[in-house]
């Protein structure tokens, strides 16, 4: 029964591993992409990204700069694009190490016997990578009003998502483990309950069979004497 748990908890975690490397390559993808806003800048054609901005000079032509972020139109400095890209490479740091426990949970039985304390890393960790990410789509979202938001900003969102959807599938192995440790007591109890009631039938059995071979040696006698 307890293998059959831990086999359980094991592909929990496993998929717990998958959903988080899902949500990393879509957080790099977030953030390496220039498509977080677009819209027209100076008559032209323009989409932004953290990094860098892209202009159309011509039908042709496509300019990519941080000078773009400069245009008088834009109303703003470049102070808190290095804020938004400070705080996404900490959440980019942070999702690394929330991978990297996770792996020792499936790979390390030493890690597996402080459950809760790597769980309270790992949603420490994704507290930290949660508020970056949303700091820096509020940021986003203020400073760049004049445009609509394009996919890439979406995905960001998609990636903060999946990262939730990873620590409540932990919570509940987390829940379940907790289980284990207060049920394994009492099935280790059971076992050698019934391990006592299987030796106690086996000593009981056995002067029976004493017995009964002691009754064929007394009746023996009688019989001789009877043919005598």
């Amino acid at each position: 029964m307890l293998e059959y748990i831990n086999d359980t908890i094991n592909r929990r975690y496993m998929v717990t591993l998958i959903i988080d490397i899902a949500g990393l390559i879509l957080h790099i993808i977030s953030i390496s992409t220039n498509y977080w806003a677009e819209g027209s800048l100076e008559g032209n054609r323009a989409n932004f990204g953290l990094w860098l901005g892209c202009k159309d000079v011509d039908d042709v032509t496509t300019i990519c700069s941080r000078s773009v972020f400069a245009s008088k139109l834009l109303n703003n400095d470049n102070q808190w694009q290095e804020a938004a890209q400070i705080l996404i490479l900490i959440a980019l740091l942070t999702l690394l190490m929330k991978i990297l426990l996770v792996i020792c949970l499936l790979l390390l039985n030493v890690v597996s016997n402080y459950i809760k304390e790597v769980i309270g890393v790992h949603f420490s960790l994704f507290g930290i990578y949660f508020t970056c990410v949303l700091l820096v789509l509020i940021m986003y979202i203020h400073e760049m009003a004049d445009f609509r938001l394009s996919w890439s900003f979406f995905v960001a969102v998609s990636a903060l998502v999946t990262h939730g959807l990873g620590c409540l599938l932990l919570f509940t192995d987390f829940n379940k483990s907790r289980w284990i440790c207060k049920a394994k007591p009492k099935m280790q109890i059971d076992q050698n309950v019934s391990q006592q009631n299987v030796n106690r039938q086996n000593s009981t059995k056995i002067p029976n069979r004493s017995q009964s071979v002691n009754s064929e040696f007394a009746t023996q006698p009688e019989m001789l004497t009877v043919h005598g």
